[in-house]
C-alpha cells in the first residue's frame, strides 16, 4: 500500500471523517468535486486527495467498494460463518 495522504481517514476514525472508498463511491454516483463539497462536510481538497489515493491503489478502494454493496445475505452469511469458526 502506497503512504496514506494527508486529510484522508483510512479507518473511520471519528464521527465526521469518511473513508476513501465511500469518497471515491460517492463521486462515481454523483460526478463533480464540487457539488460533493457544497452538500456535504468534505472540502475539495480531501475528496481530490481521495480521488488521487483511488488512481495510486485502485484495487483496495474497489475491493472496498465491493464489499460494502455486497447483498445482505452474503453479509449475514459471512457473518455466521466467521462467529462458527471463532467458536472453535
Amino acid at each position: 500500500m502506497v503512504d496514506q495522504p494527508v486529510g484522508i481517514a483510512f479507518r473511520g476514525k471519528g464521527p465526521e471523517r469518511l473513508d476513501v472508498w465511500q469518497l471515491v463511491d460517492a463521486y462515481r454516483d454523483i460526478g463533480s468535486v464540487e457539488i460533493m463539497a457544497k452538500g456535504g462536510s468534505v472540502s475539495e481538497h480531501q475528496i481530490q486527495l481521495a480521488l488521487d489515493y483511488y488512481k495510486r491503489d485502485s484495487d483496495e478502494i474497489d475491493a472496498a467498494i465491493a464489499e460494502n454493496r455486497r447483498p445482505i445475505q452474503k453479509l449475514e452469511a459471512s457473518s455466521l460463518h466467521k462467529g462458527q469458526s471463532d467458536m472453535t
